[in-house]
């Protein structure tokens, strides 16, 4: 029995070992692949950002345009609620929209966002950037110089609390305090009205919600008519991130480097591999069903995770510190010598090759209620892992991006739950030895790291 374990336990080291081995061959060649070509990707993503924006300038100095796209008319319900019966535009538009409603209630818009994670706005927004973020299920709230001090100020403290929902004055709409979702519009009195929080209930991220994402949409909090610029530098941002990840992966640690033992190697090392696992999984389910909005989830996913693995092994590269250890996989949390739930499940929530395999082989409805399911044990690991880096970790914007991925991923889980919901499907598989069995906890509030 002792020799049999022991047996196992070197087979699992040496896999181990082959796996961080290749991810440090991978890396190699990554890096000198950047290399060669981050210099034309940069000139190129100027000269186009150059253009856009000049483009976006001599748009704005053209006529108004029309919502070519948006008909219909207002019908009130017995709830009070008045909903946009016929359609609504979608375009993306650099141009000013006329809408048939004040604020609108959706049509072509802008592709550069508004904030609405809970943001509150002193100036008027450009209808433009706030209808796109109705398009991702934000309410927003509106008020005119009419609607009392005290009442907006109060209204102003349940918006900071709700995730996908903004507020600004609008001296343009006739009721003094008004909100409005996708297709759905109401007046109230103010924030005691009983049918503040029967609205939001009912359109925050609601049925309504033409696109629907895993977080609120992080776009412009510049002065809107500013806003065209973000579209612009956008993806050269991108590319400045790794040099961006160099220049401050040592604040808050007074300048000291990590050491190879402590928990920032520990979690970089680990989350990387962590994360290199949902980026494939990702990728095969969007090879395996046509369902848009499963396979916007992935690709969201895949993303994220993809620059996030890059700026943690990026700092492993300005630590001088190694990618592989000797030490067993989440060592630096003191669970070094957990049980595996199977090959290739060498940390918590990761699938087993078995199930990478079997995900590989399903189509439509199977492959993407299978991944779901994977996938919200793959978070709910992700999420353990990067809690330990905020208790553990030295490197403060370490910590941010961890407590960051413990937000973004629990609001996943939250979606996926849904998702599978909707296909009357279990929410999860059957815990397996090296999953974390509780992970329920207080939330706590840091910022979080956008790309």
């Amino acid at each position: 029995m002792g020799s049999a374990k022991k047996s196992s336990n070197q087979a699992r080291q040496a896999r181990i070992a082959e796996m961080r081995r290749a991810e440090e061959a991978r890396e190699r060649r990554n890096r000198i692949l950047t290399i060669a070509v981050s210099t034309v990707v940069v000139a190129g993503l100027v000269v186009g950002g150059v253009f856009l924006v000049r483009s976006q300038s001599d748009d704005s100095s053209s006529d108004t345009a029309s919502d070519g796209k948006t008909s219909g008319k207002f019908v009130t319900g017995d709830d009070g609620v008045r909903t946009w019966e016929g359609e609504l535009g979608r375009n993306h538009v650099t141009k000013k929209v006329s809408y048939p409603a004040e604020p609108p209630v959706g049509g072509d818009h802008n592709q550069v966002w508004m904030n609405c994670d809970g943001d509150v706005y002193t100036e008027p927004l450009d209808n433009e950037h706030a209808v796109h973020s109705l398009e991702h299920g934000a309410v927003w709230v509106t008020y005119t110089d009419k609607a009392p001090k005290a009442e907006v100020a109060k209204l102003a403290e349940k918006v900071k609390k709700t995730p996908y929902s903004l507020m600004s004055p609008n001296d343009e709409q006739q009721d003094p305090i008004m909100l409005t979702a996708w297709g759905h519009q109401r007046a109230v009195t103010g924030a005691d009205d009983p049918n503040v929080d029967k609205f939001f209930e009912k359109f925050v991220q609601g049925e309504q919600t033409p696109s629907r994402g895993p977080r609120a949409p992080t776009g412009s909090r510049s002065d809107p008519q500013a806003a065209g610029w973000i579209a612009g530098a956008a993806a050269a941002a991108l590319v400045a991130a790794g040099g961006i990840t160099f220049a401050v992966a040592g604040d808050d640690g007074a300048g000291r480097t990590p050491s190879a033992d402590s928990a920032d190697a520990g979690f970089a090392r680990d989350m990387a591999v962590h994360h290199q696992q949902a980026v494939e999984m990702s990728y095969i389910v969007r090879d395996r069903t046509d369902d848009e909005e499963v396979r916007r989830l992935a690709y969201d996913i895949a993303q994220t995770q993809a620059n996030q693995r890059g700026m943690m092994i990026g700092w492993l590269d300005l630590w001088g510190l190694p990618k592989v250890s000797s030490d067993p996989p989440m060592t630096w949390m003191g669970m070094g010598g957990m049980p595996s739930a199977g090959e290739g499940s060498l940390m918590p929530g990761m699938a087993t090759d078995a199930e990478m395999d079997e995900l590989a082989t399903l189509d439509g409805r199977q492959a993407e209620i299978f991944y779901l399911q994977l996938m919200t044990e793959h978070h709910k690991g992700g999420v353990h892992m990067a809690e330990g880096c905020v208790d553990r970790c030295t490197v403060g914007v370490e910590r941010r991006l961890a407590q960051g991925m413990v937000e973004s991923q629990e609001s996943e889980i939250r979606l996926m739950a849904d998702l599978l919901a909707e296909r009357g499907a279990k929410r999860g598989r059957e815990k397996r030895a090296c999953e974390v069995p509780d992970m329920r906890r207080k939330p706590v509030r840091h910022p979080i790291v956008s790309f």
